[in-house]
């Protein structure tokens, strides 16, 4: 099941993103403000929200998130993380094709988020989703210091935002 973050999930997100990006991770007062915030309607032009994966038999509690920002018909993917237990379950494709899905219906027609230029398995997974590359932060990450890549998708085109592009939705 993939539902909207709560605050009484904030201890579990937080702990996820330390296991997923270690001294990277967001900070909790950053998640605590996100999951606080009320929720926006959609005709606002900022609305920041996380989803929840959360399975039928735990542990772990959460299986996973992804934090978005919907800004003025895009969609930041801020972050996303799997439970090391279960990775390579497809939890991280139904997150962030939620996630799509949501913005998609909230009239957003673009995708975009960064990866780390040395994380080729992420890099890997988000472009058999269908986001490619358009461009590079230098310096974008700290411990340890590495260029960003910015990858894109439209999320116009598909019926399902996040499958491989070119593959038919039907």
């Amino acid at each position: 099941m993939i539902r909207r973050a709560t605050r009484q999930d904030w201890p579990e997100i937080v702990r996820l993103s330390v296991e997923a990006f270690g001294a990277s991770a967001w900070p909790w007062k950053r998640w605590r403000d996100l999951l606080s915030a009320a929720p926006q309607p959609v005709a606002e032009p900022v609305q920041a929200l996380a989803l929840v994966a959360a399975p039928a038999e735990p542990p772990p509690p959460l299986a996973g998130y992804v934090a978005l920002q919907m800004i003025h018909g895009e969609v930041e993917i801020q972050a996303l993380a799997v439970a090391k237990g279960v990775r390579r379950q497809g939890w991280g494709t139904r997150l962030l094709n939620a996630a799509c899905e949501r913005a998609r219906q909230a009239g957003c027609h673009t995708a975009l988020l960064e990866v780390r230029l040395g994380n080729l398995p992420a890099q890997a997974f988000y472009g058999h989703l269908g986001f490619r590359v358009c461009g590079r932060r230098p310096r974008y990450y700290h411990s340890p210091l590495e260029d960003a890549l910015l990858m894109r998708k439209s999320l116009v085109a598909a019926a399902s935002p996040c499958t491989e592009a070119g593959a038919d939705a039907t």
